[in-house]
């Protein structure tokens, strides 16, 4: 029954009535169908069957940089994009544009997925919408499996996955801890309560970035992952129908807003990449297109709350269409500067900043 309830759930969200204005509806689309565009023209990966991690602007046959080998894939990003296609051709009945993409990718993927195991709690919403917009049960298979393979990772004892974190730059790593955004991804009910209990910053109304036994260990709070952990709380309060998850959202959503921590660029529009929540220093030299996860949040939550975060719902829309590089190629990057140009050197179409855009893009229409 609960399975049911959920399905029906994401085909209420797929074909929700848009927030945007109608003035609004043809630019989101036509960013939305460029985007696709670029990724069917220049983001299939021969040598894997899936997608390139990234392609240069300038001259697209030089993909994943900066090493270039092609063996390089992400079978997270060749899922989201498939779902990418299939939201696009249900929103548009009769439209094939990307119909010869969505063959090729599908069968390679479909076989990966059979056993796919992770701690990415998200791609168990990727599948149920899957399942969702085409009625094919291999989907919402998939997603039952996947809830299983999830709970049964669990710690009992201790409420949480946990294990090993290896460094990635700045993180220190730890012999026996967690990511934040994956546990609350993946949680049930009491994971989720453990995580917010241990990770939740009441100051500045944000979530840590790691938790090493049991205390905040990597204090970064990154934009993109603070939306990613919004989007699970809601979607933990709609499962489960606990008021508390709803409202742990909308504490996060309400500090971005009242911003405390400085991340709301108020002038220039959208998100800094992070703050960090022990040290309060604020890494304002770029923004990252991940932070369009943000829109999507907030357009899930006005729709629960009536509007209460409709002016940055807005502004971040014009983000999305800000943070799309038109030219030659046509697409996002990983992240940019201030003014929404091309990071550095970094002139490059990445998959998953596009698929994170393309999802926030069709969640608004």
């Amino acid at each position: 029954m609960r399975m049911r309830v959920m399905v029906a759930a994401l085909v209420a969200a797929a074909v929700i009535a848009p927030s945007v204005s109608a003035a609004d509806v043809p630019a989101l689309d036509a960013a939305a169908r460029a985007t696709l565009d670029e990724i069917d023209a220049h983001g299939y990966n021969p040598a894997t069957a899936g997608l390139f991690i990234n392609w240069s602007v300038d001259d697209p046959a030089r993909s994943n940089l900066p090493d270039g080998s092609p063996a390089r894939r992400d079978e997270l990003t060749d899922l989201r994009d498939v779902l990418n296609m299939t939201w696009y051709e249900h929103r548009h009945p009769g439209d094939r544009s990307q119909a010869a993409a969505l063959a090729r990718l599908a069968v390679p993927l479909r076989a990966k997925v059979v056993h796919y195991s992770s701690d990415k709690g998200w791609v168990y919403w990727q599948f149920l919408q899957l399942g969702a917009l085409t009625g094919d049960r291999f989907w919402t298979e998939r997603a039952q499996a996947f809830a299983g393979h999830l709970a049964g990772i669990v710690d009992p004892l201790l409420g949480v996955v946990h294990g090993r974190i290896s460094p990635d730059g700045k993180e220190p790593g730890c012999a026996d801890g967690y990511r934040v955004d994956h546990d609350l991804e993946g949680g049930l009910v009491r994971e989720v309560l453990t995580v917010v209990g241990q990770a939740f910053d009441t100051t500045y109304h944000l979530f840590n970035h790691t938790v090493c036994g049991g205390s905040p260990a990597d204090r970064e709070a990154k934009v993109g992952e603070q939306a990613d952990e919004v989007l699970a709380l809601l979607d933990t309060g709609a499962a489960t129908g606990i008021p508390l998850f709803t409202a742990l959202a909308t504490e996060v959503l309400d500090g971005l807003v009242a911003n405390p921590a400085r991340l709301h660029d108020t002038t220039g529009g959208g998100f800094w990449f992070a703050f960090d929540l022990g040290s309060q220093q604020l890494r304002d030299g770029y923004k990252e297109v991940r932070q369009l996860t943000l829109l999507t949040a907030l357009h899930r939550a006005d729709a629960l709350e009536g509007g209460r975060y409709a002016a940055l719902e807005s502004e971040m829309t014009r983000v999305a269409l800000s943070m799309l590089r038109r030219g030659r190629v046509t697409g996002y990057p990983y992240r940019e500067t201030a003014a929404f140009d091309f990071y550095r050197g970094e002139r490059f179409i990445t998959t998953e900043a596009a698929g994170i855009a393309l999802e926030a893009l069709q969640s608004v229409l």
